[in-house]
């Protein structure tokens, strides 16, 4: 059995929002094969840790025989899988059975992280049995845009996390088991029915205030579209080197 077992969760296309049956359009695919291979590859292969796999979530209703090659090619050196959303659950009961931790982080497939962000998760190993962590300070950045924007989400009294939601689960415990960030919603975690229903001793929940931590993409293809959020709080930008040493994608080239 693995001490430490690391799954990165990336949802594409497994949900519908807004945007409806459009996440199965050719021309959405397309479109999310190109942010992914742009965005979220680039910056997973950055990362200064490199002990995790990633799991690629997508709609129960996707021709994998058409995709599934393609989505899987795109990943580089990643070590990638592909998992439809409706199964994921039975998925990482599975992945509790192999290691002694299992952390399973939260991302999207168009939005980058900081380069030590895997390290970080994984210093948080066996501190509780389920450790509640993830990032709220980041930036956001339109596509072609020639600034990003500090980005902030500091909703204390909800539990709020932003970018890079992990769960750290030590597997001893079947009280944890089966839980994952997709159990709740992204903004107030510890509200969430899953993780109320485990012993408040048991349960962990830290923010990290790392104010360089993310870039939240927004680009057509969102279910909100490119219109920015009522929180983002300053005029604080990045240039271009700094970005593409943090994230290791140069998106302001």
């Amino acid at each position: 059995m693995n001490k430490i077992r690391h799954i990165i969760a990336v949802r594409f296309l497994c949900f519908e929002g807004n945007l409806g049956d459009k996440v199965l359009s050719k021309e959405y695919i397309h479109m999310g094969l190109h942010l992914m291979s742009n965005y979220l590859v680039p910056t997973l292969e950055n990362q200064t840790n490199k002990n995790f796999e990633v799991v690629i979530l997508v709609h129960p209703k996707l021709n994998l025989g058409a995709y599934k090659k393609k989505i899987i090619s795109l990943g580089g050196t990643l070590n990638l899988d592909m998992v439809r959303f409706n199964k994921f659950d039975e998925y990482i009961k599975d992945a509790a059975k192999t290691a002694e931790n299992l952390i399973i982080t939260r991302i999207d497939y168009d939005d980058l992280v900081w380069d030590g962000a895997v390290a970080d998760a994984q210093k948080r190993i066996g501190l509780a049995p389920l450790y509640i962590y993830g990032y709220n300070r980041g930036y956001a950045w339109k596509e072609d845009d020639d600034k990003i924007m500090a980005f902030y989400q500091e909703y204390k009294k909800r539990g709020h996390m932003s970018i890079f939601q992990s769960a750290i689960i030590q597997t001893n415990d079947p009280d944890v088991i089966g839980i994952h960030p997709y159990k709740w919603n992204h903004t107030k975690p510890m509200e969430s029915p899953h993780v109320q229903a485990i012993s408040k001793d048991k349960v962990k929940f830290e923010p990290n205030y790392t104010k360089d931590a993310f870039v939240w993409v927004r680009h057509e293809n969102t279910s909100s579209g490119l219109i920015f959020p009522g929180y983002v709080r300053n005029k604080a930008y990045l240039d271009k080197d700094a970005v593409k040493q943090i994230f290791g994608v140069a998106i302001l080239d």
